[in-house]
């Protein structure tokens, strides 16, 4: 399925309900990898850093299997879906926007193992990748998503 497909069928899996189905369709680790690694903040000891890591990106991970790690962040979607009118390529300004909030950070922060810090260059490089953003226009508010290619799931923007 191309871009559009995807998100298509993550419409028509919202307004049906069908959860499981949309759930299959995001890129949880590619979505949620900016905020695990930004997260660590010069106010998380060095030590407790991996930990951090190690639960986050299993969490990641895990979401594509078991909805019942991403049924809050569906909930903000969902609606938004339900509600969509259009799908459009996203502006200039827009597809940045979306691009540097999935984007994870270049630096491996002191404390993660190698293979922590392996991950976090691998999923760096994917996020790096990402070209293609649209938004979804949509009564309940609009949905900026992009799309992995070399997945063909849907990222999502995550705070």
């Amino acid at each position: 399925m191309d871009a559009t497909e995807t998100l298509t069928a993550a419409i028509d899996a919202a307004r049906a309900g069908d959860l499981d189905t949309l759930n299959g369709l995001v890129d949880w680790p590619l979505s949620g990898a900016a905020v695990v690694f930004r997260g660590l903040a010069d106010d998380i000891d060095a030590e407790d850093r991996s930990a951090v890591v190690a639960s986050g990106l299993g969490e990641l991970d895990q979401a594509a299997t078991d909805r019942t790690l991403t049924e809050d962040v569906l909930g903000e979607f969902v609606p938004r879906l339900v509600a969509a009118r259009q799908i459009r390529p996203a502006g200039p300004e827009e597809r940045g926007a979306v691009l540097a909030e999935v984007r994870v950070p270049d630096e491996v922060a002191p404390g993660l193992t190698e293979a922590q810090g392996a991950r976090q260059l691998e999923l760096r490089d994917r996020s790096a990748r990402l070209d293609e953003v649209y938004v979804v226009v949509g009564d309940e508010g609009d949905v900026p998503v992009a799309w992995a290619p070399d997945t063909g799931r849907l990222v999502f923007v995550l705070d």
